[in-house]
């Protein structure tokens, strides 16, 4: 491939990837309006953000200015959470939150402090992209049992723990994850970004998600039923490329 070709292909990959984001990005939005919840935050998981400040050195010459960054932290969505704070009962906390996770094909590398390479990663057909869609409640008496805590021990890395349970949820044949005790109750859905076409597909997994959260936990996710729902409206991405 040449130069010119190069750079042509990745044009296309950048407006293929804001047409991809755009479409996850309103299903998010669609999610959010369907909840009940009193605060959101979002996280990045497989990059670090760009804005930070570089100390200046005597020697140029040996000043990096990129630090400690590597090229995925360009691409912040490639695996990103999106976090609800539940509505607090008078003994509960809860939260809700949707992972994105757009090529899951580094999950088999070896664990390495270099940077992973794509020539390295299990080949696209072979690949996934996909949501998680998660739930947490606990007893105000104690710490929330998340992506980044066990009930026992702090997670070191929440990547890594995310990977397990989607791991997980993958070799039982796409059966929801589930950890309760007395304490606390942790759902997890695996859901494919295939099977989430429009907002109607996109309803149906999340009622049938808080349906789950119901029976489970007794919490009420959703909000009333929307007077109107765009059943025919398309969130997937216009674009392909040829």
């Amino acid at each position: 491939m040449d130069r010119k070709e190069l750079y042509q292909n990745v044009r296309k990959a950048y407006r293929l990837a804001y047409e991809v984001q755009d479409s996850i990005i309103e299903i998010v939005e669609y999610i959010r309006a369907r909840i009940r919840y009193s605060k959101i935050a979002g996280k990045q998981l497989f990059s670090a953000s760009i804005e930070r400040h570089i100390p200046a050195l005597d020697d140029y010459a040996d000043q990096k200015y990129l630090g400690d960054q590597w090229s995925w932290d360009y691409l912040p969505t490639y695996m990103y959470m999106y976090y609800f704070t539940g509505i607090p009962s008078e003994t509960r906390y809860s939260c809700f939150s949707i992972v994105q996770v757009m090529d899951d094909g580094f999950i088999k590398l070896p664990d390495k402090d270099t940077s992973p390479s794509t020539k390295d990663f299990i080949e696209i057909a072979d690949s996934e992209s996909y949501l998680l869609m998660s739930y947490s409640s606990w007893d105000k008496r104690h710490r929330a049992t998340w992506f980044d805590y066990d009930g026992t021990n702090q997670i070191d890395d929440v990547r890594k723990e995310i990977i397990r349970i989607s791991e997980t949820i993958k070799d039982n044949q796409y059966e929801p994850y589930i950890a309760s005790n007395d304490a606390s109750t942790f759902i997890v859905k695996r859901i494919s970004l295939e099977a989430i076409g429009s907002k109607a597909e996109a309803d149906q997994v999340l009622q049938d998600f808080a349906r789950l959260v119901q029976d489970r936990t007794g919490y009420q996710l959703l909000v009333d039923e929307p007077e109107e729902m765009e059943a025919s409206h398309p969130v997937q991405p216009t674009q392909s490329v040829e």
